[in-house]
């Protein structure tokens, strides 16, 4: 037998403190759209158009995004829960233990849309983005950093492309076409020594 009170769990992440004002994206999109109207030495009508009814639905899977995040902490935290109570009930020295079932499936799916969601807020901004260059590439956000234009606003989508948008993108592309999740879905926690 061991002593519980030697064991230290650690502690899960605090969850994100959520913005209800608008997106900052849907703000920089007004100031542009507001700016473009005032232009008058070109025709900006297709931009201003997508710069007043796209941020809507750049809006809805943000907010979608923000769920599924909040459901997947909601989870990980009822697991954690439920491992604690359960190792701290043992009388075993347990050095690993693992929960699996319906709400483990649930954390998967949830984790599957949160990259479906944010996949289409770029997608969407791109679409937005990339009808105010002659050199226009499409819709998609990989197909708008491929614009050839030194651009402030281009510059900041190949930043961070390269920080953190294309391993999401792998993810999600791995789920969508390529691997199906593992048959076996649950949470592990492992017990480690302190140093």
């Amino acid at each position: 037998m061991y002593n519980i009170y030697m064991v230290k769990f650690k502690p899960l992440p605090k969850l994100p403190e959520f913005n209800y004002r608008s997106p900052r994206m849907v703000i920089v999109l007004d100031k542009i759209r507001f700016e473009l109207e005032k232009d008058r030495t070109n025709d900006y009508s297709e931009v201003v158009w997508f710069l007043r009814e796209y941020p809507r639905i750049f809006r809805h899977h943000i907010e979608c995004a923000e769920y599924r995040l909040k459901n997947i902490y909601n989870i990980y935290e009822s697991a954690y829960k439920k491992i604690i109570k359960k190792i701290k009930e043992s009388n075993e020295d347990i050095f690993e233990y693992m929960i699996s079932g319906y709400e483990i499936k649930v954390l998967y799916w949830e984790f599957e849309s949160l990259l479906s969601s944010i996949n289409i807020s770029l997608d969407i901004i791109s679409r937005i983005l990339s009808v105010a260059f002659k050199e226009e590439k499409g819709a998609t956000f990989n197909k708008f950093c491929k614009i050839n234009y030194d651009n402030k606003y281009i510059n900041i989508f190949k930043e961070e492309k390269v920080k953190w948008v294309s391993k999401l993108k792998d993810y999600r592309d791995c789920f969508t076409h390529y691997t199906v999740v593992d048959t076996l879905l649950s949470i592990v926690a492992r017990k480690y020594n302190d140093h």
